[in-house]
Parts: C-alpha cells; sequence; structure tokens
C-alpha cells in the first residue's frame, strides 16, 4: 500500500474516533438512568458550595414564617432576576442552587395545577422555578430545590395526594433536580418519608434527598444549622421497625410543638443508627444578627452579613471534610440578591483564589 494513503487512512481514522469519544464526552447523562453511587458523590462534591435561596412570601412579610396570607398578590417584587442569582453564584466558584419552591405558607413558586396559590397568579406572573432552570442551564449550575413537606394550607397539614402531584410536578417538569431538601418543621403532610422517597427516586433517581426531621430516609444528611464536621461511617447496628416507629411518634410531638431541643435528642438517636447516607450538606446564613438567623430578607438587616473571612472558614471545612456548604440568603423585595451579599461572596472568593 502506498505509505502516503497510510498515513491519510490513519489520519482519517484518528479525526473519526476523536470526533466519536469528544461527541460522547459532551452528551449529557440522562438523569433519569440511574449512576453508581461514587459518581453521584463525586459529581455533588465537585460543586464545592452553593446558594441557598428564599425568596417567598417572608420576602415582603419581614417574618421567617408568615401565616394568614391567602392573595398571591402579596408576592410582588419587581423583577426575578435569576441570571443575576446564577451570576453572583458563579463568580463566587459556588456550583449549584437550592430554592424554596414551596415554604410552609403554601405559596408555589412554580405553575403548579394544585392550587392558584402561585408566583404564576402573583403581579410577576412567573414561573420563578422554570426561569431559574433556564439560568442555571446558561451558567452550568446544578439546580436544587427546597419544598415543604405540609403546609397551612392543607386541613391538619396533610393531603398526601396534593404532596405527590407537587412533587410529582417539580420532578418532572423542570429538568434534574441534584438534590432535594425536605423540611419537615409542619411535618410530613400526611404521606410517609418512606412512600416519598420512593416517589422522588422513581422520577429522579440519582437526586440526593435529605429531611431535617422525622423519620430517617435518602442518602443526604442535612445539617440545618450544623456545622460541616466529616459525616461519620455508622458502624452500629441499626434500629428495630418498632424502635424507630416510636421515636419517629415521639420526635413528631416535639416538632409540633416546636421544642426543637427535646427533637434533637430524639434524631440524634434515628440518625446516627441510619446506615444509607451518602453525603452531608450544612447550611448557614450569611444574614445573622444578635444570634438570630435570617433565612428571608428582611428590611431591618438589609446591611446585615457575616464577614468574608468566617465564610471562608466555613467553606475551608466543608470542602476539607467532603461536605457540602450551602449559603443561605434572601433575594430582596427587587428580585435580586442583596448588594452586602453580593460583596460578601466577591470577597469569599478571592480568599479562595489567595489560596491556591
Amino acid at each position: 500500500m502506498n505509505l502516503s494513503r497510510t498515513n491519510v487512512l490513519g489520519k482519517t481514522l484518528w479525526l473519526i474516533t476523536t470526533v466519536i469519544l469528544l461527541t460522547a464526552c459532551n452528551q449529557k447523562t440522562d438523569y433519569r438512568i440511574k449512576l453508581p453511587d461514587d459518581i453521584r458523590v463525586k459529581n455533588m462534591l465537585d460543586a464545592k458550595w452553593g446558594m441557598f435561596l428564599h425568596f417567598s412570601l417572608g420576602t415582603f412579610s419581614n417574618e421567617e414564617w408568615t401565616m394568614g396570607i391567602t392573595d398571591p398578590a402579596f408576592f410582588n417584587p419587581k423583577r426575578i432576576n435569576t441570571d443575576q442569582w446564577c451570576r453572583v453564584a458563579k463568580e463566587a466558584g459556588m456550583g449549584y442552587i437550592i430554592l424554596v419552591a414551596k415554604h410552609h405558607d403554601g405559596f408555589c413558586l412554580w405553575d403548579t395545577k394544585t392550587t392558584k396559590f402561585k408566583s404564576t397568579n402573583s403581579p410577576v406572573k412567573k414561573d420563578v422555578v422554570d426561569e431559574l432552570r433556564k439560568s442555571c442551564n446558561r451558567f452550568n449550575l446544578k439546580l436544587c430545590l427546597y419544598f415543604s413537606e405540609a403546609d397551612w394550607t392543607w386541613p391538619d397539614l396533610k393531603n398526601a395526594a396534593l404532596k405527590k402531584e407537587q412533587l410529582t410536578e417539580l420532578l418532572t417538569q423542570y429538568g434534574e433536580i441534584s438534590l432535594l431538601w425536605l423540611d419537615v418543621a409542619q411535618w410530613d403532610g400526611g404521606l410517609d418519608h418512606r412512600e416519598t422517597l420512593a416517589l422522588i427516586k422513581k422520577y429522579q433517581p440519582n437526586c440526593f434527598v435529605g429531611v431535617n426531621h422525622g423519620r430517617p430516609v435518602g442518602d443526604l444528611q442535612s445539617r440545618e444549622m450544623g456545622a460541616p464536621v466529616p459525616m461519620k461511617k455508622v458502624d452500629v447496628a441499626p434500629l428495630s421497625e418498632g424502635l424507630v416507629d416510636s421515636l419517629v411518634n415521639l420526635d413528631e410531638k416535639y416538632v409540633m410543638e416546636l421544642n426543637w431541643e427535646d427533637a434533637a435528642k430524639i434524631e440524634k438517636k434515628l440518625y446516627s443508627h441510619y446506615p444509607n447516607y451518602l453525603l452531608a450538606e450544612s447550611a448557614i446564613c450569611i444574614n445573622q444578627k444578635d444570634d438570630k438567623w435570617y433565612w428571608f430578607y428582611n428590611t431591618e438587616t438589609v446591611d446585615n452579613a457575616i464577614p468574608a473571612l468566617q465564610i471562608y472558614d466555613i467553606y475551608k471545612q466543608a470542602v476539607k471534610n467532603k461536605v457540602l456548604f450551602s449559603l443561605a440568603m434572601g433575594p430582596d423585595r427587587n428580585g435580586e440578591i442583596k448588594p452586602i451579599d453580593v460583596e460578601r461572596l466577591k470577597e469569599v472568593r478571592k480568599f479562595i483564589l489567595q489560596s491556591r
């Protein structure tokens, strides 16, 4: 065979192989197909840290828990600048955003078919989850969601069918949800955590799922207001089902009484015997004042944010211990991250880059 023709053929085969490999690498994995757990953990830890956004009725009430509101017009931001949220997060080196899709008040930030109490019926008429999904895609950020399992619009805080429908909408209409942060502060909405987990994994098998109270399920150890210490391997025998049931019932009693101290004691026993955690996450508020944490925007603390060095120290500890660090903050009534928060994140980014 002619040598020049051999070289041409070889180069052509190399080029074809390279194109095939590059195409395969650039194709996104179907998030509906379960990945090995070690790959899932690595993919999430590569995100380093993220932004935990509380933007709902509390933004306009100056309260963390906003009760008694039934008119969606109460939610009235001038705009919803999800591109700004994502730009700020990306420039800080964050890899994901957690959005409060529904808080205990029952106001939904997506165009749900389950209620008229939603952002698309507010003056801004926006599906906030959809807007953020598009922005996360543009800025290559993972979309994660917070969901209150029960809400005050449901009689006795229970509506299992509605809870299923709302979760199904969120899990099937907005692409990949990398993490689902389930808040159990008003308990489980009438649908047991085991059934809830099965529903989530049916549609999003790679989604990390964590709960902050009640029966331990899922693969994410949620540490609300907790330090990013290493996740300890469970090396004790699992509790019997009967004992778990009795502890969960007692935990429900304490949680519904807002007796967080006794609830924490019960949960420590429950969670220390739970063997299925793959990853831990710690959530810290950027807005703290007089020993109080502010998850939502508050007009009384507009210019308040913890020091950048304090945030950076938590970040370092989280990265070292392989724990996700979610920095909670509330967009303001203009629908944007506050200037003081933007400035703090820029300062933290400088510390991160200087340490390399």
